[in-house]
């Protein structure tokens, strides 16, 4: 639609709203759960704390099942690359920094399961290690698995719309004359 047949539209319809005469469907009051909503506040860390735990340790199972063991050389054990998957994950949620992460990494040791403590600089380095990265990717396969079937459109971001600009606005667009 050309803009002064949208300008014209417009100005319809500020005149029939201005008039009383705009005919307006308006919907029922949502009505909220607010014992719900208190409760879905106060338990949103616990829940995301246990999905993280049951989510790493499960993808760390599978990848332990499906891949034989290595051995280990002379030095120091590595670090469990599921802890440092934890600790990944809860700094993603608190959006804090490595060190910051150290400390919520022994704050929630327990409720994690993360079996020993280790330095911001493991967690700074371990996007950097392969099994991390299998167990994060390994965690978007489940998490895909529990959709399965279930949507039909997929994005980046969760809108449903291409992540192409020029694909969700080329439709708009107009052929601007010079």
């Amino acid at each position: 639609m050309p803009s002064k047949q949208r300008g014209e539209e417009l100005r319809k319809i500020i005149k029939s709203v201005r008039d009383g005469t705009f005919e307006y469907d308006s919907k029922e009051p949502v009505t909220t759960d607010w014992a719900q909503y208190d409760h879905a506040q106060i338990y949103e860390m616990i829940y995301y704390l246990d999905n993280i735990r049951d989510l790493v340790d499960e993808a760390d199972e599978r990848i332990k099942k499906r891949t034989p063991p290595r051995k280990r050389g002379p030095g120091r054990p590595p670090t469990d690359p599921a802890d440092v998957a934890k600790a990944l994950l809860l700094q993603t949620y608190v959006s804090s920094s490595n060190r910051l992460a150290e400390g919520f990494s022994l704050l929630f040791q327990e409720k994690l399961g993360i079996g020993c403590h280790f330095s911001y600089k493991t967690i700074e380095r371990g996007y950097d290690k392969g099994l991390v990265n299998k167990i994060l990717d390994e965690i978007v396969v489940i998490t895909n698995e529990s959709v399965e079937g279930k949507e039909d459109t997929f994005s980046f971001d969760g809108t449903g719309f291409s992540a192409s600009n020029k694909e969700n606005y080329a439709r708009f667009a107009t052929k601007t004359e010079f």
